[in-house]
């Protein structure tokens, strides 16, 4: 029986190593299979981004190359339509002042001194600002003349000095003259 009983045990100790032995070589296996997959899909990304950076660009490029006509229309017309309102401008100062056009050119592009003058006369402008710095000074030596009279006067003995507050029930420090000499 106990032969018998070793028999079996070794058996079952063969099996159970082959076991093993297919556990290891099944996990081998997925673990190829896992990496190769992740190679494989992170390939399979790559391609997908470069195919899909290259379409982005050509269609930017198509979209850019459609466009470029039109904005090139519509900036030419907004030139065209600046260009005719200065000539429109040009033409009505003309006309207004009596001169050519080049000297209505030259009206526009430069400010001319006496465009730049003020219509008030000097003398207003002076006056106002004398008058000015007279209120400002007079009322500069108002100030100092009353904060003078009352640095002078010193602080009014009328008011009673108040009286210390203290806490109900607290006591003052002793007089000097209370104290007993040991």
């Amino acid at each position: 029986a106990e032969l018998a009983d070793a028999e079996a045990r070794g058996r079952m100790d063969g099996r159970a190593q082959a076991y093993e032995e297919q556990e290891t070589e099944v996990a081998r296996a997925r673990d190829d299979v896992t990496s190769r997959l992740q190679v494989e899909r992170d390939e399979a990304l790559a391609d997908l981004r470069h195919t899909l950076t290259t379409s982005y660009h050509a269609e930017l490029e198509r979209f850019r190359s459609e466009h470029a006509d039109a904005v090139s229309a519509a900036v030419d017309a907004a030139v065209t339509d600046l260009s005719s309102a200065h000539d429109a401008e040009l033409r009505r100062l003309a006309d207004q002042r009596g001169a050519d056009a080049t000297a209505a050119a030259n009206d526009l592009e430069h400010l001319r001194t006496a465009h730049a003058v003020s219509p008030l006369a000097g003398g207003a402008v002076a006056s106002s600002l004398g008058v000015a710095l007279i209120l400002y000074n007079l009322l500069l030596l108002g100030f100092f003349f009353y904060a003078g009279q009352m640095v002078f006067r010193g602080p009014s003995n009328l008011a009673p000095t108040p009286p210390v507050g203290r806490p109900a029930g607290a006591q003052g420090l002793p007089d000097a003259t209370s104290r007993t000499k040991p």
